[in-house]
């Protein structure tokens, strides 16, 4: 069976599919008909809070900015500002942050920048157990600290858009969804209840639009001539869905960053890829119309920028912006038709900073655990390396490193497709030129089909 085969039917899970049997201690829906409450008292809450999982659905028109100050998402604590978990917008940036202090002390202060998810529907979870706690927001963990100092008394009770004492109000969104429960629920159910449901409103899904994203770094976007651009046969049944997430007519550049819907995705220069020769050669084969989504940033490095794992310290673990904004941008398919295959090309940048390999390997399992959960029998391709030449910005020995791992890499559901021997732009050769990128799309198609 080919890998295009393994894909044909599938779809990947939505937020409202089917999870484990469980009960909310409380719950409110406005489709119920239900209001949201600013706040919820001690007094109405589970009777021990040593553990627990709250989840909030809201819609955002400007999740990229903040007017002023800090603005509250999910606040859990007391009254006088001391022990709390809570997740609010910093000041202009937009950026969402991740807090729990203790006794006055602060534990945690991370982020997830606002350019690595769009504007629109937002779902937020917080999740504690003794000293771990963990931060959510659209479907994936953004944050877990194995350390936390955790109140077991919350008398503030728990605020909806705001802060402690219900300060720091956020006005600008509309309340859709509340969820509170006694367990801390595991990650992979969180992940699944924390899935909004559509990013662009009014798209029209067609399930037979085949879709292949392209994740990666810049030979992933494209760096050859724009003046090489090939001719393709199927052009009539090829499409792209913008970084603007608009469903149109390919076209070279197809990673042009105008209007971009994930701004943390937006590559400065793009040019001519090998996705129009990878839809280009997939369209003849299946007869349907087959679009591109581009989920790749030049320069990026799997375990700085993609990965979920990234050490922020020894108890604590953060989910990597650009690896974060892929999957946020991979949601589009779901919106206009059926996900058939993912290529990831990335390993340039790691080779330059010479990431050790088992390294390498270690976090390419874990984005490929998260894929293959969110999208199940999609087939994954792994582009492997090119050819070392003299001018990389890396050494012979770490280039040649992080090539072995992809060449040997053995996954269930991913095939390797070398990039060794396809040619490269000249005194630029960390980058494949025309010739090398269009032999390399065709190598991909032929490994798909």
């Amino acid at each position: 069976m080919s890998l295009l085969t393994l894909g044909r039917g599938l779809t990947p899970m939505s937020a409202g599919e089917i999870v484990p049997a469980l009960q909310p201690f409380l719950s409110y829906d406005i489709v119920n008909g239900d209001t949201i409450p600013d706040n919820i008292p001690e007094s109405s809450l589970p009777p021990s809070l040593a553990q627990g999982t709250i989840i909030f659905h809201y819609e955002d028109p400007s999740v990229n900015t903040s007017p002023s100050s800090n603005k509250g998402i999910l606040h859990i604590g007391d009254i006088g500002d001391q022990n709390y978990l809570w997740l609010y917008k910093r000041k202009t940036t937009g950026y969402i942050y991740a807090l729990t202090k203790s006794g006055g002390g602060v534990d945690i202060n991370n982020f997830m920048p606002s350019d690595a998810f769009p504007s629109g529907q937002v779902a937020v979870a917080i999740s504690w157990q003794g000293t771990e706690a963990r931060f959510f927001i659209n479907g994936q963990r953004v944050l877990k600290e194995t350390n936390a100092a955790i109140p077991l008394s919350y008398n503030g009770g728990i605020h909806t858009g705001a802060g402690y004492n219900g300060n720091y109000a956020l006005t600008t969104i509309t309340k859709q969804k509340l969820e509170i429960y006694e367990q801390a629920l595991d990650d992979k159910t969180i992940r699944k209840l924390t899935r909004p449901s559509f990013i662009v409103t009014g798209a029209t899904f067609d399930d037979n639009l085949d879709i292949i994203a392209f994740l990666g770094q810049s030979n992933s976007s494209g760096k050859a001539d724009l003046g090489s651009v090939p001719t393709y046969p199927q052009s009539s049944n090829m499409k792209m869905i913008g970084n603007d997430g608009i469903l149109k007519a390919y076209s070279d550049p197809y990673d042009d960053n105008t209007n971009a819907l994930i701004g943390r995705l937006s590559d400065t220069s793009p040019q001519l890829s090998y996705a129009g020769q990878v839809i280009n050669d997939m369209a003849a084969v299946s007869g349907k119309v087959t679009a591109a989504l581009p989920c790749n940033l030049g320069g990026t490095s799997l375990t700085n920028d993609w990965t979920p794992q990234f050490p922020a310290s020894g108890t604590r673990t953060t989910f990597a912006g650009v690896g974060y904004a892929a999957f946020q941008q991979l949601r589009l398919t779901k919106d206009y038709g059926v996900l058939r295959a993912i290529v990831f090309h990335q390993g340039e940048s790691d080779a330059a900073l010479g990431t050790p390999a088992i390294d390498y390997q270690m976090h390419l399992n874990a984005y490929f655990d998260l894929l293959q959960e969110t999208f199940p029998n999609v087939p994954i391709i792994l582009v492997s390396l090119h050819d070392w030449h003299v001018g990389i910005s890396a050494t012979e020995s770490n280039w040649n490193a992080i090539k072995t791992v992809q060449e040997n890499f053995v996954r269930s559901g991913v095939a390797v497709v070398p990039a060794a021997g396809k040619s490269v732009i000249s005194g630029d050769e960390v980058h494949l030129d025309a010739a090398g990128l269009i032999s390399l799309g065709s190598d991909i198609a032929a490994q798909l089909a």
